[in-house]
């Protein structure tokens, strides 16, 4: 899931052709369990993508300048056990890169994230 959800996603931030619906139905075809929040009025779109184990990826939406909510943050991880994400904070800043195992760090690209995801994994 690391490089069908994480990796394939992360490179997609703001990408008007990665937008809330289009992610959906791309990860509905697949075999992971999908749990979605749709955008609307009074909720931004999430979509949590499961693969029977610990591990999860989370993408969270926020509306681009033209109103279309495509990708703002990809995480990936292991419950308790820590996690990688790539963010450009509501569209607004560059994209950073950071990871969590006991504390949050900041690195400087989706490369840079290996070493945690082989942390993460390993245990």
């Amino acid at each position: 899931m690391y490089y069908n959800v994480f990796v394939k996603y992360a490179d997609k931030i703001n990408d008007k052709s990665a937008s809330f619906d289009i992610v959906l139905k791309e990860l509905n075809d697949t075999n992971y369990v999908i749990e979605y929040t749709k955008p609307s009025d009074t909720d931004l779109g999430a979509i949590t993508v499961k693969d029977g184990t610990d591990y999860y990826a989370y993408i969270d939406f926020y509306p681009n300048s033209n109103g279309v909510e495509t990708i703002m943050d990809v995480n990936y991880g292991a419950k308790g056990v820590g996690e990688v994400s790539v963010s450009d904070n509501a569209h607004i800043s560059s994209i950073e890169y950071s990871y969590l195992l006991g504390s949050r760090k900041k690195v400087s690209s989706l490369s840079d994230l290996e070493d945690a995801v082989k942390q993460i994994i390993a245990k």
